[in-house]
């Protein structure tokens, strides 16, 4: 009997036994059962007072803020720092391409001539 077939033969009586025992008070047995019909949320969309329109400095400290009184679990937290700092790196590269435009322009032509 390969192993997989084994798995199917015994996953009814086991989710039965896994059931009972969570229902009898074993907490192991209950977290089992509950991540699988009940998993954690991933992906919510959070509302951070604060951050509309913001210097990024600005935004992560409200999120800080944030953390600091509860209202928003760290890990979330960690997810909009990240967010904020690729939008900061996003508009730094940004102005340094206006700057070096600006210094092309202001050089004159490339090739050395009297503008």
């Amino acid at each position: 009997m390969e192993l997989d077939e084994l798995a199917r033969d015994a996953a009814g009586g086991l989710v039965i036994a896994m059931a009972r025992a969570a229902l009898a008070g074993d907490v192991a047995a209950a977290e089992v059962i509950l991540r699988r019909v009940w998993p954690v949320p991933r992906g919510r969309a959070v509302q951070v007072p604060g951050l509309a329109g913001v210097p990024t400095q600005n935004a992560l400290d409200a999120v800080i803020l944030q953390v600091a009184e509860g209202a928003l679990p760290i890990e979330t937290a960690e997810g909009i720092a990240r967010l904020l700092q690729t939008r900061a790196t996003l508009v730094e590269v940004e102005d340094l391409k206006r700057e070096v435009e600006a210094l092309k322009a202001s050089a004159g032509p490339a090739d050395g001539a009297a503008p």
